[in-house]
């Protein structure tokens, strides 16, 4: 395992603790003003916590509100420990080590921000611990995930050589994702590789552990993604906005919008010229975010009942 790399005048604090088994986890704390519900961020599968920090960075400044936000590197991701039991990389456990953050940092009912595989981690968190959530943002995940999508996206991971400069790590991740990302110019795809790999001697990094595959593969996708509508169910209790990119293939129209129709109180927003996971950089997501989080904080989501109030945004 890394540690993160210091840098001056960064805008987060650097967070290590323990798992409930006792391994070394990293996090991000990026203040903000205290009265505002906090913002906890859960990254996919092979991601980590720097996939959020421009919109960490965005919503944590004084000119968007000093919302405090929280990232999150799964055991085994980023700068946290890797896992000794490959088996451990399971939905199930992260989410026990979330709970610990939570904890160790007394953060009450956070808005959780869940990509790709954090979708499954918050909605287990509502089936088995309701009364910890607060407002949800999915981003590219849901109930009903499909296998082509998956199938692609599972390809990769532990199979693809680390690249020897950051120049050939932003034309790998370029050539992966191209026809997925379809308006990113050469400095995005720069930056996506410093947030994928982590750093050595000045050169990409592994940033996951390899032996993630086996998790992956113990799960056999190619029989279809596991379907958790009654866990989605068990958010119905509180406000939920899920984006969505045009052109995933992994959280399909029919399932985003099917989404929209089940529960009380959500709202879609779909971000254009992007897959799976949309990056949530740029302006428009971020205001669409910024919105969602000033109307979620002064919910009282112990005592409130959601009424019918959908609402879609393009």
């Amino acid at each position: 395992m890394a540690d993160a790399t210091p840098l001056q005048n960064k805008n987060w604090e650097d967070i290590y603790f323990r798992g409930y088994d006792g391994i070394r986890l990293y996090a991000r704390h990026y203040p903000g003003d205290r009265s505002l519900r906090p913002l906890l961020c859960l990254s996919d599968v092979t991601q980590n916590g720097r996939s959020f920090e421009p919109l960490a960075t965005a919503l944590s400044s004084e000119t968007l509100g000093q919302r405090p936000v929280y990232t999150l590197d799964y055991r085994g991701r980023g700068f946290s420990e890797n896992d000794p039991n490959w088996k451990n990389y399971t939905p199930m456990i992260e989410m026990l080590d979330v709970i610990n953050l939570m904890a160790l940092r007394r953060i009450h009912k956070p808005t959780i921000l869940a990509s790709g595989w954090g979708g499954i981690i918050a909605m287990t968190l509502a089936t088995l611990h309701s009364s910890m959530l607060g407002p949800v943002i999915l981003n590219d995940t849901g109930p009903k995930l499909e296998t082509n999508g998956l199938l692609r996206v599972h390809a990769f991971i532990g199979r693809v050589p680390t690249p020897s400069s950051w120049l050939k790590a932003a034309d790998l991740i370029k050539d992966l994702n191209t026809n997925h990302f379809t308006d990113l110019n050469s400095e995005d795809w720069r930056r996506l590789a410093q947030q994928q790999y982590n750093e050595k001697d000045g050169r990409p990094a592994p940033s996951y552990d390899p032996e993630l595959e086996k998790t992956l593969m113990m799960a056999d996708v190619t029989v279809g993604a596991p379907i958790m509508w009654e866990q989605f169910a068990a958010m119905n209790h509180v406000p939920i906005l899920v984006i969505r990119g045009e052109n995933s293939d992994v959280l399909s129209k029919e399932t985003f919008e099917e989404m929209f129709y089940r529960h009380p109180n959500l709202q879609l927003f779909t971000v254009a010229n992007e897959g799976h996971t949309p990056l949530l950089d740029d302006d428009l997501s971020i205001e669409r975010i910024r919105l969602f989080l000033e109307r979620c904080d002064h919910l009282d989501l112990d005592h409130e009942q959601l009424t019918e109030n959908h609402e879609e945004a393009v």
